[in-house]
């Protein structure tokens, strides 16, 4: 919640399998929120700057899922 500068992480990826880095962009993801609110123009000029931003969006986009399945076995 950017209006009160707390970021809650969703606690499946609580998880060994979810790379460091990952989760590092995930944070910067969110602190970006503080500055724009909305996932416009230049919130995504400013997300690709994070290094490896491809592949972590990429885990997100496509691996993220597979950890609800496993979790929900």
């Amino acid at each position: 919640d950017w209006a009160i500068d707390h970021i809650k992480v969703n606690d499946v990826l609580n998880s060994r399998s979810v790379p460091r880095e990952t989760m590092k962009f995930l944070i910067y993801h969110e602190c970006l929120h503080q500055r724009i609110h909305k996932h416009g123009t230049e919130f995504r000029r400013l997300e690709r700057l994070f290094p490896d931003f491809t592949e972590h969006e990429h885990f997100l986009d496509y691996k993220f899922p597979d950890f609800y399945r496993e979790k929900a076995m």
